[in-house]
């Protein structure tokens, strides 16, 4: 029942976790670390940024840091911006908007 209500309230996965410990029921759905991708997710992502070369190709998060990338990508964005001086994680906006970064190419 608690479950049928929530499909029909559409609430949000994330939330569910919450409404299934209220009503005494152990959580649903997995919670995983900010960052973390199932096997089958990364071993996606892997074959893409393989299959994507020589062109280059970048995986990023929600807030628009590089989670991954393939060969291609560093070597790219290295002819614009020296890289190892940019903090990790990456973040595109920066990287982009920043009047020492891909500002002045784009």
């Amino acid at each position: 029942m608690v479950i049928d209500l929530s499909d029909a309230l559409g609430v949000p996965v994330r939330e569910r976790n919450v409404i299934m410990l209220a009503a005494g029921y152990a959580p649903r759905h997995l919670e995983e670390e900010p960052g973390h991708v199932s096997f089958e997710i990364d071993r996606a992502l892997q074959r893409m940024l393989r299959q994507h070369e020589p062109f280059p190709a970048i995986v990023m998060g929600r807030y628009w840091n590089f989670l991954a990338s393939n060969d291609a990508a560093p070597k790219f964005f290295g002819r614009f911006v020296n890289l190892a001086s940019w903090p990790s994680p990456r973040n595109l906006l920066h990287l982009a908007l920043d009047p020492d970064g891909l500002r002045l190419f784009l």
